[in-house]
C-alpha cells in the first residue's frame, strides 16, 4: 500500500515539474526583461505548452503519465 502511494505521489510531483518548469521559466523571463506585451505573453505560453508536450513525449514523461494512470484506476 505504501509503495502504491509513493508511486502516485512521485507521479504527481513529476507532472507538476513537467508542467510548471516551462511555464514558470517563460513567465519569469518576461518579468525580468520587463515585457508587458500581450503577444509576447501568448508566444511564451505557446512555447511552454510545446515544451511540456515535448517533455511528456520523452520516456520519463511517458513513465510519469503511466504512473498516474495506474494510480487513478486503483
Amino acid at each position: 500500500m505504501q509503495t502504491q502511494e509513493s508511486q502516485q505521489i512521485s507521479g504527481a510531483l513529476g507532472i507538476l515539474t513537467v508542467l510548471g518548469l516551462p511555464l514558470g521559466t517563460a513567465l519569469g523571463i518576461l518579468q525580468v526583461i520587463g515585457d508587458e506585451s500581450l503577444l509576447h505573453l501568448l508566444v511564451a505560453l505557446g512555447l511552454s505548452v510545446a515544451a511540456t508536450a515535448t517533455a511528456l513525449a520523452t520516456p520519463y514523461g511517458r513513465l510519469v503519465l503511466s504512473s498516474l494512470r495506474r494510480g487513478s484506476r486503483l
